[in-house]
């Protein structure tokens, strides 16, 4: 019977080392040997989290400064070419005014030519006056149109520009947060994963301690009935030699 209770002890024991949850042998003397090193290996869930904001900061800011950068780099281009353009067009009313300043120059003096009394040079110039101030006035009208586009071109151009960078970084940040989201639980089904998985290795850990003493104890008990049965055999064995000699 006692023999029986061993073999049954070490049956228990090889059942819960054959679930894979803990590795050990079914010697008495044989301290228990847990398998927590993978679970103790893999960082808790604060920490994988932790990690993912900090990876998230800094990804967000690496996209402020590249949309920064790109929104510089346009808004010095657009302001480039505005400046180009008003200086061609600042260039071409300054020839305009030039030429015709020069213009009404040769006027004043062609008139100068024909000119017989006062009254008549009082007339030409009044005359030739009035074409220049006309003039000069459509130039300095056709001027300020032209440079009032320009602003204006100018300011749609980086309004566009802006709305663009912003449009693009609100995507790639909706894009980064729902990968954050994202892996955020998936960190947190491996965290409980991995609480079930130690939840599940203490509980094969239990059984084997269990299973361990019922060995002990089974060895115990067999230890003290083979103990017995040699103690009865040998006070037994004395009345024979007795009863022997006596025969004779």
């Amino acid at each position: 019977m006692s023999k029986k209770k061993v073999l049954q002890a070490v049956a228990t024991i090889g059942a819960v080392t054959a679930t894979g949850a803990i590795a050990t042998t079914a010697h008495a003397d044989t301290t228990p040997a847990t398998s927590n090193a993978a679970v103790s290996q893999t960082p808790s869930a604060d920490q994988q989290l932790s990690s993912l904001q900090a990876s998230q900061a800094k990804a967000e800011q690496s996209l402020a400064d590249q949309n920064q950068a790109a929104l510089n780099s346009q808004t010095a281009t657009i302001e480039q070419q505005a400046s180009e353009a008003a200086n061609k067009e600042n260039a071409a009313y300054s020839s305009a005014v030039a030429s015709q300043s020069a213009a009404n120059q040769k006027e004043l003096a062609n008139a100068a030519q024909h000119i017989v009394t006062p009254a008549q040079k009082a007339q030409q110039e009044s005359a030739a006056k009035s074409a220049y101030d006309k003039s000069k006035a459509d130039l300095d009208a056709q001027h300020s149109a032209k440079s009032n586009q320009i602003k204006t071109d100018y300011d749609a151009a980086v309004k566009k520009t802006t709305d663009e960078v912003k449009a693009n970084q609100t995507t790639a940040e909706q894009q980064h947060t729902q990968e954050v989201q994202n892996a955020t639980k998936a960190v947190s089904d491996a965290q409980i994963k991995v609480n079930n998985l130690t939840q599940l290795n203490q509980q094969k850990q239990t059984e084997l301690t269990n299973a361990k003493s019922q060995l002990d104890q089974a060895k115990e008990n067999s230890k003290n009935t083979d103990s017995f049965d040699n103690s009865t055999y040998d006070n037994a064995s004395d009345p024979l030699i007795f009863l022997s000699s006596a025969s004779w």
